[in-house]
């Protein structure tokens, strides 16, 4: 880990500092970020660090501060270590990324001040707060650098594509042991502590709070409250870990034997069309196109199970598919769940227009060497927008509504891998772990 993690510093300080030299900057300081407390109490919040720090430097704790100036031999890292008999206090333990810094230890990070050394006028903050800045000589960072920052984050190093696929074999233990919960009859509470214990992580580590449905609520698509309830028929599990920072995002359906023979075709056919779209990722590629194709296996499964009674050409016309698969086939990941660039097409800023036919998706841009995505396609039950087929005539006469009738009660599916687009293929990080 640590060759690779020496290799993708190196890179990311040479392209931050042709970002600094070409904007003018003379030095960039970025806070790993602070503790946020509830309102009215004394208790924090759980703490995320600033993603632009955990690109140079994978500590994951509160505090501390990188300065990043050109012609520097190495970065020069201010690291938090307070005089503190409350908490345990982060440590310097001689690991695999401590050598390329030069290391200053500070007790409270208002003494990052007296000790940092600036030139000139152009220097920029990333932080959350900008108390003590404009005094002490730094602007906060503006939309124009941070648009350059993020697009530098696109291409994963080797590094960094270790710790994605880290994160998915963490992950992939908390989702054997869930299926594993779920087919012996637990309830979406039990099945949560299942993931939790067996992925050996804390709620607070994980990237994002895990959705653990069972039948009707597979078909909420964030459903964030897992229930102390009877098991189920149908389970959907969206769940992913972190290592060094870097996150997955993985999710699976399963179906019990007492589950419609239409829902499982259906789950069957949403897992071979995922791993056709996963297939599909090239460089050069849309991820507009990513999705219309996703969009169009919809049509192709609904009408194979019975569901859609019209031909794909008119279902897709009416934009029927949409009702049953609302929200965009995947997004970018890395550093965030929802990694940024997304829509960015360009390191200036400059975003593609949102497709009217695809208002929720969330990746736009054109598809590169080394970028990290997820393919998520899915297929829902959700009586919100079923209804609004229902009253449009011309697409309700489209549907076999005893069939969906039927299958309401089992929710959705969903399929989700974390890809890597190579120059000749992908390579997929969750499959090898959870074929």
């Amino acid at each position: 880990m640590k060759k690779l993690f020496q290799q993708h510093i190196e890179q990311a300080l040479t392209n931050t500092y042709n970002i600094l030299e070409k904007l003018k900057i003379d030095s960039l300081l970025i806070a790993s970020g602070s503790l946020d407390y509830f309102f009215l109490d004394d208790q924090p919040k759980s703490f995320r660090p600033n993603p632009h720090f955990l690109y140079f430097c994978p500590d994951m704790n509160p505090g501390h501060f990188i300065h990043l100036k050109n012609n520097s031999e190495k970065p020069n890292l201010y690291f938090y270590m307070p005089d503190d008999f409350w908490h345990e206090v982060s440590s310097l333990k001689g690991d695999f990324w401590e050598d390329s810094f030069n290391i200053n230890v500070i007790r409270d990070p208002k003494d990052v001040w007296s000790l940092i050394k600036i030139t000139g006028d152009n220097n920029f903050i990333i932080s959350e707060s900008h108390s003590h800045v404009i005094e002490n000589g730094f602007k906060p960072a503006t939309d124009n650098l941070l648009n350059f920052l993020n697009w530098n984050r696109c291409s994963k190093s080797d590094y960094e594509i270790e710790c994605m696929r880290e994160a998915n074999k963490k992950a992939s233990y908390g989702h054997i042991a869930a299926k594993a919960a779920f087919f012996e009859g637990k309830n979406e509470l039990d099945i949560y502590h299942s993931y939790l214990l067996s992925s050996n992580q804390r709620e607070a580590d994980l990237p994002y709070g895990n959705i653990i449905a069972l039948d009707k609520n597979t078909a909420i698509l964030h459903y964030q409250a897992p229930k102390n309830g009877p098991s189920g028929k149908t389970f959907l599990i969206d769940a992913g870990a972190r290592y060094n920072g870097y996150c997955s995002d993985i999710t699976r359906t399963y179906c019990s034997q007492d589950t419609p023979q239409e829902f499982k075709d259906l789950l069957a056919l949403i897992d071979k069309a995922q791993k056709e779209q996963c297939a599909a990722l090239c460089p050069g590629k849309s991820y507009v196109d990513i999705h219309r194709m996703a969009y169009e296996s919809v049509s192709e499964a609904l009408i194979n199970i019975g569901v859609i009674e019209c031909s794909k050409e008119q279902s897709l016309e009416l934009d029927i598919p949409f009702a049953f698969f609302p929200h965009g086939v995947g997004h970018p990941i890395g550093l965030q769940v929802h990694d940024v660039t997304g829509k960015q097409i360009s390191g200036s800023g400059q975003v593609a227009e949102q497709p009217k036919k695809f208002p929720y998706l969330r990746t736009l841009r054109t598809i590169q060497v080394n970028d990290a995505l997820t393919i998520e396609p899915g297929v829902y039950f959700i009586p919100l927008l079923l209804q609004k087929l229902k009253e449009d005539h011309n697409k309700s006469k489209c549907l076999n509504w005893d069939k969906i009738e039927k299958l309401i009660p089992f929710g959705g599916i969903r399929i989700e891998d974390d890809v890597i687009v190579r120059a000749n293929g992908i390579e997929n990080l969750t499959r090898p772990f959870l074929p």
